[in-house]
């Protein structure tokens, strides 16, 4: 990995954090942010880094805010410009894992990136459903006892193709190796398919 952390309840934001012109070379992850449930942090710039990556199931910038069960970890500002994700010789051999990924963001910009990859991973939300939202335990008296079985039908966090009230995301210029526009996708309900919010037309 070039850069990861996991901000964790109560010492989840430490400060507006920059990761700025750096060669990540044969790495999996060029930057992996895994927010703990329920955790806040501010700022995230990731700004003209070169990212290598190697033949695993990589990414150039992911954020697993749906790896543990419970609320996501909320990244208030994230701003992602000017980086080059591709593999070590250029090729467009990456087929798994994708290049940039928007998760539980409330202020997103990714543009001007450059990812050499199959054009379908290029740009992804996080899919849905994803993660899990723990079933409160049921209330329980003398007179009602609780019911353990068959268990309750799993509760998932919310889809982000349709961004919820206040929350902001921006797509432009984005391009794979030979200049054209990247689509934004996404996986939902068992098919990959575009996302709602596609970037800026040329």
């Amino acid at each position: 990995m070039g850069v990861y952390w996991e901000p964790e309840l109560p010492n989840d934001d430490i400060g507006p954090f920059l990761v700025l012109s750096n060669r990540f070379t044969d790495v999996t992850y060029g930057v992996y942010f895994l927010p703990h449930p329920n955790s806040h942090y501010g700022a995230l710039t990731i700004l003209g880094n070169d990212m290598a990556l190697d033949v695993r199931e990589s990414w150039g910038f992911l954020s697993c805010d749906t790896c543990e069960a419970g609320i996501p970890g909320v990244l208030t500002n994230v701003t992602i410009l000017n980086n080059v994700i591709r593999s070590g010789d250029w090729g467009t051999a990456l087929r798994t894992g994708g290049g940039l990924q928007a998760s539980e963001f409330q202020h997103a910009i990714f543009g001007n990136n450059v990812v050499v990859m199959d054009p379908s991973q290029g740009l992804r939300l996080r899919q849905c459903p994803s993660g899990s939202l723990p079933t409160p335990p049921p209330l329980e008296d003398c007179d009602h006892p609780p019911v353990l079985f068959p268990p309750p039908n799993p509760n998932y966090p919310a889809c982000l193709d349709v961004l919820p009230s206040g929350y902001r995301r921006a797509w432009f210029n984005n391009r794979d190796l030979t200049g054209a526009l990247l689509p934004v996708r996404w996986y939902h309900a068992n098919a990959d398919g575009l996302a709602t919010q596609q970037q800026y037309p040329e």
